[in-house]
């Protein structure tokens, strides 16, 4: 399992509230290589539910993830992306990727990251927060019939406000986080019980979850 772990290359797009709490978890599991994508850098605002930062960076997120990182686990090779993810960009930053966690809160991000990983057959780890629940999923994307997010969300709804906009439970954030990790090594591990094929919702007052099982919706082209 170990070698599995070492071998494997994760890129992880968001270094935020998902981001920063997934990207250790993996470093300290003893994943080889992580990739992180994150052109912002930390702002007070920021602080209750991205717990690794201390708001007087002058770095990106990216970065000083990084720094984090290698404190925990040096063995541990640590690319730095200090921008936004784009369509110009993203085929030289997911490249040669094994796994891709996306973790960011922006809609057309998460669009364009589910349309290219499945059009490249890349595995992704899918997670949001909003308000106090959050929403998990694993799309392995082995061929042009595996479930993604089109088939749940078939467009982007861009009238959802963003964390900043609308505010967050930091505690869902940590959850969600934690569980995207954990998703993504079950995956590298080759463990039979993942989410793939199903979405799991948490809401962080009631403590109800749901592991809702997926059907494919999405029949159009794709194109990133």
């Amino acid at each position: 399992g170990q070698a599995k772990l070492a071998k494997a290359k994760v890129c992880i797009i968001g270094c935020g509230g998902l981001g920063s709490i997934a990207a250790p978890y993996l470093a300290g599991a003893g994943v080889g290589h992580l990739v992180l994508v994150d052109g912002d850098k930390p702002e007070l605002s920021n602080l209750h539910r991205q717990v690794f930062f201390t708001g007087r960076e002058t770095i990106s997120k990216a970065a000083a993830l990084a720094a984090h990182i290698t404190k925990i686990n040096p063995l541990v090779k640590v690319d730095v992306v200090s921008r936004m993810l784009n369509k110009e960009n993203i085929v030289s930053i997911l490249n040669d990727s094994s796994l891709v966690l996306e973790c960011t809160d922006d809609m057309i991000c998460k669009y364009l990251v589910n349309d290219y990983c499945h059009l490249k057959k890349l595995p992704l780890v899918y997670g949001a927060i909003f308000k106090y629940e959050g929403y998990l999923s694993l799309f392995t994307n082995e061929s042009a019939l595996s479930i993604h997010l089109r088939d749940i969300f078939p467009e982007p709804d861009l009238s959802i406000p963003s964390c900043s906009e609308v505010g967050v439970m930091n505690t869902i954030a940590g959850l969600i986080g934690i569980l995207q990790a954990n998703e993504a090594l079950k995956y590298i591990l080759e463990w039979d019980q993942t989410l793939a094929g199903f979405m799991l919702t948490y809401n962080a007052i009631s403590n109800e979850q749901l592991k809702l099982k997926l059907k494919k919706n999405w029949n159009k082209d794709i194109k990133v």
